[in-house]
């Protein structure tokens, strides 16, 4: 208590140790403020690199490259949808899970912004699984509820934890990533719905003319038919006409009319009015029909997947060598009617894989590239979805159409 030791005290220890923590707490400020700055250029600098790309896969790259610029040695794959599944945009340093399936069901499971699986007492199912594969955090691009992508990050060291400032920076490229996708989609909407409305009155008033003279070629075959021996040989083809020229009145009308058909239909007599048809365009063509489940009559407007069944069937046999064989089976469950066609053709490369739904985009000479468009569109007013993956054994396609009942 004595003055003298007091201000000595004072003076030589506390006052010397008040001036180091205002120096380390300057230092500590001007770091923090300088990594803030720097998050921030990196911000404007990749907002803008993202929004100026016009494909999912340049996206894809601009992200891996922004998530690896703000993670050093960090591995990244950038996955994006196209329709209901995720394909592989571009990878940078990722290791091992970049199955397409597993990212998705990853995706889903995912409950935050930016999920760290590091920071899980107990990973289950399919965080499990990355995790046991080295991904250390994962984000979904969404745009609302609808699913563009998923960013899936490999930390340079397995169980380093992101830090607060890192998780931010991945959340908002996923934000970024999100409306130059959205933008993509509405961008190629607005461009086919043009096309479409260009196209629309010409084709209206043609479908609207055609119509006319298929009538009377229908009437004309059902009355040479009837005129001549009903054991003349000629009297198939003449019905096969008169049955073909009332399909395609009927197609035409359709298409002139905005409700959906109000007929009813069994499963055989769609699957028997298809082949008909392809028939007629290739021939004695190669399609093995397999037993059809007795399903009795399918609901009103069904009869709609006649032409589905036509476009792909068509689709699969100009794929197919001329002696190759199309092979269509039918599967039902209580709630749904699944419709497989398989070729075992040149198949599709990723590319066109990625754009075969794309209104007018056709790969082959000749092609309007309308029919699969066309066809996912009437197969989506039933509530179903047309689907398109390579043959397991890789050789050829597999188009699945799924309805419920």
């Amino acid at each position: 208590r004595h003055p003298t030791v007091m201000f000595a005290t004072i003076y030589g220890v506390l006052v010397p140790l008040d001036a180091l923590r205002s120096q380390v707490k300057r230092q500590l400020r001007a770091l923090m403020i300088s990594q803030r700055f720097d998050w921030d250029r990196l911000g404007r600098e990749f907002a803008h690199k993202i929004a100026a790309q016009r494909s999912s896969e340049g996206v894809a790259r601009a992200v891996c490259e922004a998530v690896r610029s703000g993670l050093s040695g960090a591995g990244v794959a950038t996955f994006v949808a196209h329709g209901e599944r995720l394909q592989v945009g571009h990878a940078v340093g990722a290791r091992s899970f970049e199955d397409p399936e597993r990212v998705l069901q990853l995706a889903e499971w995912t409950r935050e912004a930016v999920e760290d699986l590091n920071r899980l007492d107990e990973n289950e199912g399919p965080a499990k699984e990355a995790y046991d594969s080295g991904v250390g955090a994962v984000a979904k691009i969404a745009n609302g509820q609808t699913l563009l992508g998923c960013i899936v990050v490999f930390p340079d060291k397995r169980g380093r934890l992101l830090g607060a400032s890192e998780k931010l920076w991945i959340a908002t490229l996923a934000g970024h990533a999100a409306s130059a996708l959205a933008a993509m989609r509405l961008e190629q909407e607005l461009r086919v719905a043009e096309r479409f409305a260009a196209r629309g009155r010409i084709e209206a008033e043609l479908a609207h003319e055609i119509g006319k003279p298929l009538g009377v070629l229908e009437l004309t075959a059902q009355k040479l038919a009837a005129q001549i021996d009903p054991v003349d040989p000629l009297v198939p083809y003449l019905k096969k006409i008169a049955s073909l020229a009332a399909q395609a009145r009927m197609l035409t009308r359709a298409a002139l009319e905005s409700e959906p058909g109000k007929s009813r239909a069994k499963l055989e007599d769609i699957v028997q009015r298809a082949c008909l048809e392809v028939r007629s365009l290739h021939g004695e063509a190669h399609i093995l029909v397999h037993q059809l489940p007795d399903l009795g009559e399918l609901p009103e407007g069904y009869d709609r997947l006649v032409r589905v069944l036509v476009n792909l069937l068509d689709n699969s046999l100009n794929a197919s060598e001329a002696d190759g064989v199309v092979e269509l089976r039918a599967r039902a469950t209580f709630a749904s009617l699944e419709l497989v066609i398989e070729d075992r053709g040149a198949g599709m490369s990723q590319e066109q894989l990625r754009r075969a739904f794309e209104a007018f985009a056709s790969f082959r000479t000749g092609g309007t590239g309308l029919g699969l468009s066309i066809s996912r569109q009437a197969v989506a007013l039933l509530g179903g979805v047309l689907e398109l993956e390579p043959r397991r054994d890789g050789a050829g396609m597999r188009a699945v159409v799924s309805v419920p009942r």
